[in-house]
């Protein structure tokens, strides 16, 4: 099959620019998570600040007139450079950042809604090359569905890789489109997918798995074997490449991301099956009803089966995985340029043949994605920019002022002692430790050594990704400061949600209620002028002898 193109359409002008306006105004309108709840994208800020800083892609970089190796055996494992973040290359390009002096994380916030202009675009171009199989393509379908879903907004705005993946994977999708139907060879895509398996791991699942399943489905394997080895060549390449750094720089050949959340499966596996009930009933239903009845549609549209198999594989991963506990549907937003695509070309059959349903088919998708969507993230309209400019209320960053109000404590330590470092453990590791500079022990285990590897807990309430945790070993490294929640409500101020009395789930039972813990760390609270919380760290009052 030979290139085909056909003139743009102004009804498509319009959709496009339609599909792209729905966009901005939704991250406007749900950029409060950014503001309050998204702590994961200031771990890679961390590691890409102290690359750009000291040259290290580390989580904390010791002074040089530290010992390189301590006696005590917790504090070699907490020594440990270990890869806390999930994201190289994304990552890299956030050092560049830092060397350029450009503002953070206001730069990155702009590169992930960028990354969402672009995977609209590029969905358009790859639909454009659709024509040729079904000319009642329109080529603003895709643009506008995945517009009308608010989690793609939710995660335009957040200063993480998200939608830079996705936007990478439409980018391999489109160039392996364009060498299939001619005789290029297979570079581009090769070097797409290539950069795809270092933005995020689940990269390698869509690289190797579209690179192979599109060779099967293609067909002419003496014709396009060339092609195909000179994609699978410089993946295997890069991939190998990565994974010996890794373990010469990090000592291991995972990072430590992987240790962290891997755990059992048959207790993942229920908490991944709610993810994707959870996905459904937002909207996701009808889309997967539409992929299902691509399977159906003929002439072939390129690509439709290897799309189709990787979909329901990657969802099979997604409940092994037990889903992610993060609003938004996060570990979906990769798949939804595939789920999209099959869907638009579905529509786009049952429009040649019944255009009034079809076209009603769609609007109903689209309203019913958003609606779904909105439901489920209603409370992320609060602190958002146009709340902001609707209420006239300024937001207060309550974690990042207790970060830079930490990093006043710790230049004054210093002052009278610049030996003394004083290190923080905390939960979450991102927001607070980035603004404060301090060293930092992760809670969590995701940018822990120890931590990340010791027994997978299963209890009631225990958030995806976050089960493990060592009070034992953190208290064992003399913490100056400890921050579990970063604010409590003023008095007089009544929760919207009553509180628990024992919550594993949010990683704050177990240290509050350790002897060590009651007995030598104290409660400050820093009064905020501004708003309905106050600071709140716990100081360490005990000698270390005493610990």
């Amino acid at each position: 099959m030979t290139d085909q193109y056909t003139p743009i359409s102004k009804l498509d002008r319009f959709g496009i620019a339609a599909a792209i306006i729905i966009l901005i105004i939704q991250i406007y309108a749900l950029d409060g998570f950014s503001n309050t709840k998204n702590d994961d994208a200031f771990i890679s800020f961390r590691y890409a600040r102290n690359l750009a800083e000291n040259g290290e892609l580390s989580y904390n970089v010791h002074p040089d007139f530290l010992p390189e190796s301590s006696q005590n055996v917790q504090e070699r494992e907490f020594d440990r450079r270990v890869e806390g973040y999930s994201n190289f290359l994304w990552t890299l390009l956030l050092a560049g950042i830092f060397l350029v002096k450009l503002p953070m994380p206001q730069t990155a916030y702009f590169l992930s809604t960028v990354s969402a202009v672009l995977l609209l675009l590029f969905l358009i171009l790859w639909m454009h090359r659709q024509r040729a199989f079904e000319s009642e393509v329109s080529i603003s379908m895709p643009a506008l569905i995945m517009a009308s879903i608010p989690s793609v907004a939710l995660w335009s705005s957040t200063g993480m890789e998200t939608l830079f993946f996705s936007w990478m994977i439409v980018l391999a999708c489109l160039l392996m489109s364009v060498e299939n139907r001619s005789d290029r060879n297979g570079w581009s895509s090769g070097v797409a997918w290539a950069a795809a398996t270092l933005i995020r791991p689940e990269g390698l699942f869509f690289a190797f798995g579209t690179i192979c399943l599109s060779y099967l489905e293609y067909g002419a394997y003496k014709e396009k074997l060339k092609s195909f080895l000179q994609r699978l060549s410089i993946v295997v390449l890069i991939v190998i490449t990565h994974f010996m750094w890794r373990k010469f720089y990090y000592g291991e050949w995972l990072p430590n991301t992987y240790y962290a959340k891997v755990g059992p499966l048959q207790f993942l596996g229920s908490d991944g099956l709610a993810y994707l009930e959870k996905f459904l009933v937002s909207g996701g239903a009808l889309l997967i009803l539409l992929v299902i009845g691509g399977l159906f549609i003929r002439p072939r549209i390129d690509g439709i089966w290897t799309l189709s198999v990787l979909t329901y594989l990657y969802i099979g991963y997604i409940i092994a995985v037990g889903g992610d506990w993060m609003p938004g549907f996060r570990m979906f937003i990769p798949l939804l340029p595939f789920l999209i695509m099959i869907a638009s070309l579905t529509l786009a059959r049952i429009i040649s043949y019944y255009r009034i349903i079809g076209s009603t088919l769609c609007f109903i998708l689209m309203a019913n994605l958003m609606g779904g969507g909105w439901y489920y993230l209603k409370g992320n309209w609060i602190h958002s920019t146009f709340h902001q400019l609707i209420t006239q209320q300024e937001f207060v960053d309550i974690h990042k002022v207790l970060g830079l109000k930490l990093k006043k404590i710790k230049q004054d330590m210093l002052l009278e002692d610049p030996f003394d470092i004083p290190r923080l453990a905390i939960h979450p590791a991102g927001k607070v430790p980035y603004y404060s500079e301090m060293e930092t022990i992760d809670m969590r285990g995701l940018c822990d050594w120890h931590i990340a590897r010791v027994p997978f807990e299963v209890k009631n309430q225990t958030m995806p990704g976050h089960h493990r945790r060592d009070v034992d070993y953190v208290l064992s490294l003399k913490p100056d400061f400890v921050v579990l929640s970063g604010a409590s409500l003023k008095k007089g101020i009544t929760p919207s949600i009553s509180p628990r009395t024992e919550a594993p789930g949010l990683d704050r039972f177990d240290i509050l209620t350790h002897r060590v813990f009651r007995q030598c760390y104290e409660r400050e609270i820093v009064d905020m002028d501004v708003g309905v919380k106050n600071l709140e760290y716990y100081r360490r009052i005990c000698p270390d002898d005493n610990l």
